[in-house]
């Protein structure tokens, strides 16, 4: 489904949604103002702090207001687990409570077996067959929150979740992906500087290149705009994985900001 007709379909909804939220009648659709969650990373701690604040605007109504849910690390995750839930808020907060009170979870040789697979399903997606760290972190996190599902609905699920939103009664998920980029010097300082990219059920963009492609083609080798490799969509447990850029910087990076912010602050105290 082209975005523009999620965008055409969510602004009825959205239009209804605040009406009911503010007890009155917009004179001037027009007028509806664009909602916005952004949910920060912080790994588990961040995705309980979205769980919390979601939690809220569910009962205040102001949920159904909301035209995009996204966030990186944490935030994203909860955004990808949030719009998997289709609406059940209730069931949702029970899987994702029986997840969080039975950490940690790799803790019988059925769970490391299943993880195994996920791991060897992932291979095909990747480049040359070969799958990575960030792979198997992502499937832990999959399994983690997702044991209980079907297979399909575990590790087969696909980030173009059209299904979700087609009707535009749910936000637009937008997850962000960061990386660093090599650190600069600038007047004996260290400048650190990132590269964002932001992934929706229908495309991947990258803020630097001001370039995107359909989700679906995400993954894929590209040569003069078009395709070259024909691989399949990457399943939403690698995406999970990236998202959460938990290896995005190397041990010699963090190892030289933090040498410098030491250094820093000890030269700030001793003034």
């Amino acid at each position: 489904m082209p975005d523009h007709l999620y965008y055409a379909q969510n602004a009825i909804v959205i239009i209804k949604a605040i009406e009911s939220f503010l007890d009155l009648k917009l004179a001037d659709p027009t007028d509806a103002p664009t909602i916005a969650f952004s949910f920060s990373g912080g790994g588990y701690r961040a995705f309980t702090a979205a769980v919390g604040s979601m939690e809220a605007a569910v009962q205040s109504g102001l949920e159904g207001c909301v035209t995009y849910c996204g966030g990186v690390s944490g935030g994203g995750w909860f955004t990808s687990e949030f719009t998997n839930a289709q609406g059940d808020w209730s069931g949702f907060q029970s899987r994702i409570r029986e997840a969080f009170t039975s950490l940690p979870f790799v803790h019988s040789p059925s769970t490391v077996a299943r993880l195994r697979n996920e791991v060897e399903f992932t291979r095909a997606f990747r480049p040359n067959n070969n799958s990575s760290f960030i792979d198997l972190y992502g499937c832990m996190l999959m399994e983690q929150w997702r044991a209980a599902l079907p297979e399909g609905e575990r590790i087969g699920l696909r980030l173009s979740q059209q299904s979700f939103v087609k009707d535009g009664s749910a936000p637009l998920p937008i997850y962000n992906v960061v990386r660093p980029l090599p650190l600069m010097l600038r007047e004996n300082i260290y400048e650190e500087k990132f590269e964002w990219w932001e992934l929706t059920p229908f495309e991947m963009t990258s803020l630097a290149a001001e370039a995107a492609i359909p989700t679906w083609a995400f993954g894929r080798q590209f040569a003069r705009g078009a395709s070259v490799a024909f691989a399949p969509e990457y399943p939403a447990c690698c995406v999970l994985g990236i998202v959460g850029s938990a290896f995005c910087s190397s041990v010699e990076e963090m190892d030289r900001v933090m040498s410098t912010q030491v250094a820093q602050n000890a030269a700030t105290n001793f003034k």
